[in-house]
């Protein structure tokens, strides 16, 4: 399995956008601290992943 630790692009946002993606980015950062701090690392069955996240 990848994992992908940075990802990296130049976009050209008026204040109101930057907000908006902001706000998106530490919900989906808030997501991943919490699946890594949920799922054992040995794990790679993705039904079982999902398992653990939704329940």
């Amino acid at each position: 399995m990848n994992t992908v630790l940075t990802s990296v692009c130049l976009i050209q946002a008026n204040p109101k956008q930057v907000v908006k993606i902001q706000t998106a980015l530490k919900g989906f950062g808030h997501a991943f601290n919490y699946a890594n701090n949920t799922v054992k690392w040995s794990i790679t069955s993705k039904n079982t992943i999902e398992t653990q996240i939704y329940t």
